[in-house]
């Protein structure tokens, strides 16, 4: 039988599935809440409920998935603030959250929040060695020398 903390991870998984931003914020509150009052758990060997910070069969935290679905920059900041060490936390394709954000067109808000939280991890390579900015000049075609535009290669400027 699964555990009181799995069915609160899938909770979460299902609340930024379906973009509802308050539940999963409420959610954090209240699994935080638990833990800074050090209610008793009903998990078994007094694990705690607040197991938000659990991994997916593909390595991602929650800080991940919420990357994934155009999150507002207020829940970015929520987990951010009670998860700060997500931010170098990385998937199995090698994939830390800002590479995820910048992946899926996160808002500039959400990805200067995951920046100002960890400047390191802008310079984070996947597993294709890719970084974050890399991976943003190839969404907008500046990687590509046949793209065409007239724009010259973003790594040249560097």
């Amino acid at each position: 039988k699964p555990s009181v903390c799995f069915y609160v991870r899938n909770a979460a998984s299902k609340y930024i599935r379906d973009e509802q931003w308050q539940l999963l914020h409420d959610l954090i509150f209240a699994t935080e809440e638990k833990a800074k009052t050090k209610r008793a758990c009903s998990c078994p060997a007094n694990v705690c409920c607040h197991d938000l910070e659990e991994k997916d069969g593909l390595g991602r935290t929650i800080l991940h998935e919420v990357c994934m679905c155009h999150p507002t920059v207020e829940i970015v900041r929520v987990v951010l603030t009670t998860f700060p060490e997500m931010t170098t936390s990385i998937d199995t394709l090698g994939k830390s959250p800002l590479h995820v954000a910048v992946q899926c067109r996160s808002s500039t808000s959400v990805i200067q929040s995951l920046v100002e939280c960890n400047p390191r991890s802008a310079e984070v390579q996947d597993w294709e060695g890719l970084t974050p900015l890399m991976i943003a000049c190839d969404q907008i075609g500046l990687l590509d020398p046949a793209s065409g535009d007239g724009t010259r290669n973003l790594v040249e400027l560097i």
